[in-house]
């Protein structure tokens, strides 16, 4: 695991749009605005020279938001997404954080299992949130 650097923006977008799909992907534009505003708050797990998974922090007063998490298919099931979240709760524990915030799809059962196993709760719900169909679960994990 490492910082993600501005030379990985481009695998970060062909990274999120194998992920996330092309209608909800971020462009590589967009990961490369992130990357300059939040430095140091973005991490990336690597397999040899690979970028396989990736996850973005955001720190506002005492609230981290954690978003774009992501790992590809071949490297899920080995706690690769498990342990991009715990380094950046660490991060914003670090920072003086009150809690940390995160959005999942409510068919992502397997992310949601993660997010319940390392104390996260349910603070509300986003009806047809993705692509307009799919509802958000907006979970808190209080630090």
């Amino acid at each position: 695991m490492r910082t993600a650097t501005a030379a990985d923006a481009s695998k970060l977008a062909g990274l999120d749009v194998e992920i996330f799909g092309g209608k909800d992907a971020w462009s590589e534009h967009a990961v490369s605005e992130e990357l300059e505003t939040h430095a140091g708050e973005v991490l990336v797990m690597v397999a040899g020279d690979v970028v396989v998974g990736y996850a973005f922090l955001r720190l506002t007063d005492d609230v981290a938001d954690l978003f774009r998490i992501g790992v590809v298919e071949a490297a899920r099931r080995h706690d690769l997404g498990r342990r991009l979240v715990e380094a950046l709760v660490s991060t914003a524990r670090q920072r003086g954080c009150r809690r940390v915030l995160l959005e999942v799809a409510a068919d992502n059962v397997g992310a949601r299992r993660l997010y319940e196993r390392l104390g996260f709760e349910i603070l509300d719900r986003r009806e047809r949130y993705y692509s307009g169909q799919v509802d958000a679960w907006v979970l808190q994990k209080r630090l």
